[in-house]
């Protein structure tokens, strides 16, 4: 059985177990626990890029290469495109999983 959504496709595993519910929620602790660490690791990254943006932006406008304004700017749009895009991704993601759950539960 499968699930099929404009983005992508998630397929749908049934549970052979005498605890089927425990082994579901089980895996979507698992895959739950597996994204939200991956959401970590790329925070982290995000953050550090950021910083090394933010020196840059710095450096160039403390030697005249840029003004004030635009390294604001600029500053603000990357870092905010990017919040944007990351909580974007990991709100489907979530909602994606949840209605999984939901089906192989419904199924029973």
């Amino acid at each position: 059985m499968q699930n099929t959504s404009a983005t992508s496709t998630i397929t749908l595993t049934k549970f052979t177990s005498h605890h089927n519910h425990h082994s579901i929620a089980m895996y979507w602790f698992k895959e739950r626990s597996r994204q939200a660490k991956l959401s970590f690791n790329i925070a982290v990254g995000l953050a550090a890029a950021t910083t090394v943006l933010s020196i840059a932006t710095a450096i160039s406008v403390c030697t005249g290469r840029i003004s004030e304004a635009t390294g604001a700017a600029g500053l603000g749009l990357t870092s905010g495109a990017v919040s944007a895009y990351c909580f974007k991704l990991s709100d489907d993601a979530n909602k994606r999983l949840d209605a999984a759950a939901r089906e192989l539960l419904d199924d029973e």
